[in-house]
């Protein structure tokens, strides 16, 4: 299945904070726990759904710790995250902890940073892989010598190949 908007191609990297922060409150480290969700924070907030749900951990982490300062926070977060998102009024960077200011724009840390822009890359892969296809087609509609081989081309992260062969009229 292709991954077309940027919540579903930043999920597994949420999901992988996550998952991080399970394990590191599992073993006896909220701390440690924490500052993962606040990376799955980073990572999700430009997407309403990821967004959301990272607030909603971060919420049953408070919950799991008895912080009731970050349970009440972090109730009123998931709220504003599902409305605010949608219009991109979120500050870049924020953690999304009470620790700091709902509405204060942080420096994002350079690892979150690519992977956000890996997520962030343009149109869906097949519109871009059937313009490219269309574009070649084009292009070699003038040649004398039909080509009759297999091309490949990078979209993306994603090796594409595609055989043509123009015949000739008879």
């Amino acid at each position: 299945m292709f991954r077309t908007g940027f919540g579903d191609r930043i999920r597994p990297f949420v999901d992988d904070e996550l998952r991080a922060a399970a394990a590191a409150e599992a073993a006896g480290d909220p701390a440690t726990s924490f500052r993962y969700l606040e990376r799955a924070h980073v990572l999700g907030q430009a997407s309403t759904i990821q967004h959301v749900r990272a607030h909603y951990h971060m919420l049953m982490w408070g919950i799991r710790q008895r912080r009731i300062g970050e349970v009440i926070g972090q109730v009123l977060r998931v709220i504003v995250a599902a409305m605010k998102t949608a219009i991109k009024g979120v500050p870049v960077g924020n953690t999304g902890g009470t620790n700091v200011g709902p509405f204060e724009a942080m420096p994002v840390p350079k690892d979150l940073a690519a992977i956000i822009g890996r997520a962030s890359v343009g149109p869906p892969i097949r519109i871009l892989t059937a313009l490219l296809i269309v574009a070649t087609l084009v292009s070699a509609s003038g040649s004398t010598i039909p080509p009759r081989d297999v091309r490949r081309v990078m979209v993306g992260d994603t090796d594409v190949a595609y055989y043509f062969e123009i015949q000739e009229a008879s």
